[in-house]
């Protein structure tokens, strides 16, 4: 984003492409959680959302009306919006990372609790790419840090 808000001269084309990388970098992160902490995941979403919120006020902003008048209301509208959900995007964007962080990791541990004994790992649950399991290799150590189950719980 940062070579675009440089390289690119044509105003509207550079928001464009402002918003469309926004979107992209808000979806990677809350799809791959890269972050070995799940709470910084969670906020780096949360900024991303009120990153991609900003952008696409700036779209909204240039394509507004012709007229004078009606430009400079529209403005205003859209600078009261941007002030006052960019709080609000942030915490709705870490609520989403929470929840399907949260959601996925359960579905996972559920499906490998209630697998048959013997039963091969990849027939339990197909990751569809190495870094889900990496992913899902570091919730298991939070969860297995920081609760008071018995070890011969997780050789199971």
């Amino acid at each position: 984003m940062t070579f675009v808000s440089y390289a690119i001269g044509w105003h509207k084309v550079r928001l464009i492409l402002t918003l469309l990388l926004s979107f992209n970098l808000t979806y990677l992160y809350l799809r791959w959680s890269p972050h070995l902490i799940a709470w910084v995941n969670h906020v780096r979403v949360g900024l991303y959302c009120s990153i991609l919120l900003t952008s696409g006020l700036a779209v909204a902003l240039v394509f507004g009306p012709e007229d004078p008048d009606a430009a400079q209301k529209h403005h205003e509208r859209i600078t009261t919006l941007l002030w006052a959900l960019l709080g609000p995007a942030a915490l709705v964007g870490a609520a989403v990372s929470y929840c399907r962080l949260n959601l996925w990791s359960a579905y996972v541990l559920r499906r490998f609790r209630n697998a048959p004994p013997g039963e091969k790992a990849r027939r339990i649950y197909k990751f569809g790419d190495p870094r889900e399991v990496s992913t899902k290799l570091k919730n298991c150590e939070i969860v297995r840090s920081c609760s008071d189950v018995s070890r011969s719980w997780y050789r199971q």
